[in-house]
């Protein structure tokens, strides 16, 4: 991870984020996740204006069924942003396009449970401009 200008201070300590910044990139290979889904990424390239993220595979950590799972592998994720900012402390996050490639898989249902109220969430928007 590279941070340009990174800049803490009474004023981002109220943020979600508590930090602010000029510009900044992060990357990793072989990164790994594990709970009732299992994440693997060959590698991830972030910065604030774009991300490509290659190699993805999603596999099933709980069989159980009890939960929405997805085996999915695909090759190459790369994406543009518009906009990246928190508004009253939610996510309001605006991609300009969204590039899939050699996306293959299925998703499984889990168990249909009663719809609880959703509590207050970090997002308050996402809008994906265009997806290929």
């Amino acid at each position: 991870m590279n941070i340009n200008k990174l800049l803490f201070n009474k004023e981002t300590s109220q943020q979600v984020v508590p930090i602010g910044y000029k510009d900044f990139t992060f990357s990793g290979k072989d990164i790994v996740y594990s709970d009732h889904q299992n994440i693997t990424i060959g590698s991830v390239a972030l910065k604030p204006a774009n991300g490509e993220i290659r190699d993805v595979i999603l596999t099933p950590g709980d069989l159980s069924g009890k939960k929405t799972t997805m085996e999915l592998k695909t090759n190459h994720i790369a994406f543009n942003i518009n906009k990246l900012d928190f508004v009253d402390k939610k996510l309001v996050l605006d991609f300009k396009d969204v590039l899939i490639e050699n996306a293959n898989g299925t998703i499984k249902a889990g168990e249909h449970k009663a719809v609880k109220k959703p509590g207050p969430g970090i997002i308050q928007s996402v809008i994906i401009r265009k997806v290929s």
